[in-house]
């Protein structure tokens, strides 16, 4: 009888066991496909107009530059004599094609050779200032006048290479030379570092 139980309750077991419900099969997490990287087009910052102060000293130092490579050609071609014709017809010719649009450009003297280059009224006062400054001490000056234009102007002082036209000991073929060019020549007698003139530029009022 208690055989009989035993194979019962084994029965009894296995058969739970059978029927106990399975786990389910596991499956792997689905693939996932990365988006190619796509790169955002760079923008290109606008282009940028250079400030009045900027754009002044650019034009006064194209035309020294550009006016200093000729005088150097002309003298080492035909002598000091054929440097003032290089004044006379060059100078005004570089300052003429550097005066574009609101833009103007020129040479002014302390003491002027050609009348022509008299300078603005807005500039005297600087220029006199510079006269009592030492050498190391003038520097370029900018300004926006009442009616809004904006002026700057450099100084410029003697060097070796001006000496020969406007120093202390200009040479009598020299001297001819410019007679014969500017009758009324007053642009003689400068001294080693002393102030010859100034280049200046007027740009014209924005328009509203």
């Amino acid at each position: 009888m208690r055989a009989s139980l035993l194979a019962l309750s084994s029965m009894t077991v296995f058969a739970l066991a059978c029927d106990a419900p399975k786990a389910p099969p596991t499956t792997a997490p689905p693939t996932t496909t990365a988006s190619p990287t796509t790169t955002a087009p760079t923008a290109t910052a606008p282009a940028t107009t250079p400030a009045p102060a900027e754009r002044a000293a650019l034009a006064a130092k194209t035309l020294q530059e550009k006016l200093k490579t000729a005088l150097l050609a002309a003298m080492q071609e035909k002598g000091p004599v054929g440097a003032i014709e290089v004044c006379a017809t060059v100078a005004p010719a570089l300052a003429k094609d550097l005066s574009t649009g609101d833009l103007t450009v020129g040479r002014t003297g302390v003491r002027l050779r050609n009348p022509d280059n008299r300078a603005p009224t807005w500039l005297t006062a600087t220029m006199t200032r510079w006269e009592g400054e030492a050498l190391a001490d003038r520097k370029p000056w900018n300004a926006t006048l009442d009616d809004g234009r904006f002026v700057f102007a450099a100084p410029l002082s003697m060097q070796p290479l001006c000496a020969t036209c406007h120093g202390t000991d200009v040479a009598a073929d020299v001297k001819a030379a410019i007679a014969a060019r500017y009758p009324q020549d007053a642009a003689t007698g400068f001294g080693d570092g002393a102030l010859r003139g100034a280049v200046w530029v007027e740009l014209a009022a924005a328009k509203p």
